[in-house]
């Protein structure tokens, strides 16, 4: 039987190991391309704050959990062209299960996923994110800048995703079994474009649902915004949506046959305003 301070000093002896071992990584993964700006040891229930790392505060959208399990945190910078690079956060825990998840960006974001990389920390699983080549949310940084539009559709998943797997053969001391990707809208066009074009790099890709018809999308913002951006005369409050919401459940709740406050098919559901 172990007394408790036998069991503490274990630990802490550990925490040191693994700490020695995150830290080395930035002289082993080096390379002409890939650049390692930071490593760190974050223990269970650490929480990342990028103002007081003094990160750019666009770099992520939605603050990070605190961490789940121990784990050492990588933060690399990609070159992905002569004019073009991406930053990459790869997460490695403690204890891992021999899988590597990729998780892809939304919308025009620039931003590495927190939440859905603590996910994959509950999974035993290490798991890479990247701003696909920009910071924040906005598209303007892929205007007339084709290398970095081409990292955010989806060079920068697989860049990041290569990187993360030099990061696991390292860090664990053999490869990863598996690879997986895990993204919705954006992420999932990004994750099935990376399929297209490197079909041996993920096992498994769980995509939905894809913007896929990127171009279409794009125009669709346009129009809707013109038509119901605040200022103009059909613009809508959140309370109008509201009205217009229970309106549409009133009308239509019931075509699938369930009261269930659920629209199955929302192409049936023919608005008749009263």
């Amino acid at each position: 039987m172990l007394f408790p301070a036998t069991v503490a000093l274990l630990l802490a002896v550990s925490i040191a190991s693994r700490m020695d071992d995150c830290a080395s990584l930035a002289k082993k993964i080096g390379s002409a391309y890939i650049h390692v700006v930071a490593t760190q040891y974050l223990p269970q229930g650490s929480v990342i704050d990028h103002r007081s790392e003094g990160l750019d505060v666009t770099y992520q959208m939605t603050p990070a959990p605190p961490m789940p399990v121990g784990l050492c945190r990588a933060i690399l910078n990609v070159t992905t062209s002569l004019s073009s690079s991406i930053m990459v956060e790869a997460w490695l825990p403690d204890e891992s299960k021999g899988r590597l998840l990729s998780v892809g960006n939304r919308k025009f974001d620039g931003c590495v996923e927190y939440p859905q990389m603590a996910h994959g920390m509950y999974l035993g699983f290490a798991t890479v994110s990247s701003n696909g080549g920009h910071n924040g949310s906005s598209a303007s940084a892929l205007l007339d800048q084709p290398k970095v539009l081409t990292d955010h559709s989806w060079r920068g998943v697989q860049q990041a995703t290569v990187a993360g797997k030099a990061l696991v053969t390292e860090y664990y001391g053999s490869n990863a079994w598996k690879s997986y990707h895990i993204g919705c809208a954006t992420g999932a066009r990004q994750g099935i474009r990376v399929a297209q074009l490197d079909p041996e790099l993920f096992d498994g890709i769980v995509a939905g649902p894809p913007a896929s018809n990127f171009g279409t999308i794009v125009m669709w913002y346009g129009a809707v915004l013109e038509d119901i951006f605040h200022g103009n005369d059909t613009y809508l409050t959140k309370e109008n949506w509201d009205l217009v919401h229970e309106e549409m459940l009133s009308q239509c709740n019931e075509l699938d046959g369930a009261e269930d406050d659920i629209i199955k098919d929302p192409r049936r559901c023919h608005l008749e305003t009263r």
